[in-house]
């Protein structure tokens, strides 16, 4: 399902329709096909002299590892989701329980839609914290970039988790995830992923009064996105 434009995306609120996609990633595109360089590998991608000037350009003087990390990352997956339609799937609070609620079929299929795109879970449903150590946040969605590297049966699925995305915060708060799928991804969909109770159950003071659902583990948040590719 395409944006409906109820809720802003964290590419509207970070890159707009400005220079980025007229003039800053076309010439990382360009640079890459001329390198030889495959866009679709996020290590490749962050090694290209645009992208490097890019992230330089918006950091200034700040220049921890980390926060460059986090930069490359959201570039690799905002270049990915503008050249790819901008396809954003939208998920009811509904539709969103009952995927994390549902026994998986043996005739089900996950599959990403397209290359990349963003899923946008329903506002302030599940929960997550970039370490141990921080707040929690509500998770507004995530992006993806599916590669197939030799054959559909290898493949490698890049997610980027987005937590605190509020009209009254400037930032926003990323969880960078790359995995080699094993087989397919209904691997992901079937298996117990968290160590100390159910999967995706609610782990904030009181939050089980609003029932409200946490991802904790790297293994749920594969969990959760080959969940919401289920397709058949």
């Amino acid at each position: 399902m395409t944006n409906s434009g109820a809720r802003i995306t964290p590419y509207e609120m970070v890159f707009g329709t400005g220079p980025f996609e007229a003039e800053r990633f076309p010439a990382i595109a360009s640079e890459a096909t001329g390198r030889g360089f495959d866009l679709l590998d996020p290590e490749r991608f962050v090694m290209l002299g645009e992208t490097g000037t890019l992230i330089r350009e918006i950091l200034g003087e700040d220049d921890a590892g980390e926060v460059v990390s986090q930069l490359g990352a959201l570039l690799y997956h905002a270049f990915h989701f503008a050249r790819t339609d901008k396809l954003v799937i939208e998920l009811s609070e509904a539709d969103a329980r009952a995927l994390t609620q549902a026994k998986p079929g043996s005739d089900a299929h996950y599959t990403p839609p397209s290359v990349a795109g963003y899923v946008q879970l329903p506002r302030n449903l599940f929960w997550s914290r970039i370490d141990p150590a921080a707040p929690a946040e509500s998770i507004d969605g995530f992006f993806w970039v599916w590669r197939e590297i030799q054959s559909p049966q290898l493949a490698r699925l890049q997610l980027l988790l987005v937590l605190g995305l509020r009209p009254d915060r400037a930032g926003l708060s990323l969880i960078d995830i790359g995995e080699d799928v094993p087989g397919t991804l209904g691997a992901w969909a079937t298996l117990h992923a968290r160590d100390d109770g159910e999967d995706f159950s609610n782990v904030l003071p009181g939050g089980e009064i609003q029932k409200l659902l946490a991802v904790t583990t790297r293994l749920e948040a594969l969990k959760l996105a080959a969940l919401c590719f289920k397709r058949g």
